[in-house]
């Protein structure tokens, strides 16, 4: 469900800056290629939460991710995790409405199947990561969030657990969809080696 939206943003990142004479990319390239990306999955304004009080409640009852690791390769065969972002919906206002955040100490992070390190073996930031000594790499991983307070009107009820909330958002009648922890669901990955003058190891924080 979600690779083909995690290819899209690769291939969105990739090309949105090669017409401009900085190519760098800048919180408002990562928020427009997520927006843009979950278009087939999130027509309209779908993506966005529908309460305006709260980022609460949306009218699939489930919103998308997006997390993009900046991967740096040392010597030994070791790699680290320089930086991260991830990317949310909020309001239906574009680029305002993607959120773009890399605190990556609090429950955001629940659910990532990247694990963060410094100096480690690359199979232990993800299995199939391969690097060399200073290259670069980015990971993107993308997932669905579904939980009681991403529910819809018309689907929400307080009495339901995780599994019958994720059950709900995504039209499941017998089964459970699998949880990669904090009912976040459906994760996928796709490595890239990003083109020169894209990234750095310095965190894009405009």
């Amino acid at each position: 469900m979600t690779e083909f939206m995690a290819q899209q943003f690769v291939n969105i990142i990739q090309n949105i800056s090669q017409k401009r004479e900085n190519k760098a990319i800048t919180l408002n390239d990562m928020k427009y290629a997520s927006a843009l990306s979950w278009l087939s999955l999130y027509p309209g304004t779908t993506m966005h939460h529908t309460d305006p009080r709260t980022d609460h409640s949306h009218e699939l009852s489930h919103y998308p991710w997006h997390f993009i690791y900046y991967i740096k390769g040392l010597p030994g065969g070791k790699a680290s995790v320089m930086w991260l972002r991830y990317t949310f919906p909020q309001k239906s206002i574009i680029p305002r409405g993607m959120y773009c955040n890399s605190n990556d100490t609090n429950n955001y992070m629940k659910g990532s199947v990247i694990n963060r390190g410094t100096n480690v073996e690359p199979s232990s930031i993800y299995p199939t990561l391969k690097i060399n000594e200073g290259e670069a790499k980015i990971i993107v991983e993308c997932h669905l969030s579904a939980y009681a307070d991403s529910m819809s009107s018309s689907d929400y009820n307080p009495s339901d657990d995780s599994n019958a909330c994720a059950r709900k958002a995504f039209r499941l009648r017998l089964v459970n969809p699998k949880s990669a922890g904090g009912q976040r669901y459906f994760n996928s990955v796709v490595i890239f080696t990003p083109k020169p003058g894209l990234f750095t190891e310095t965190r894009p924080d405009s």
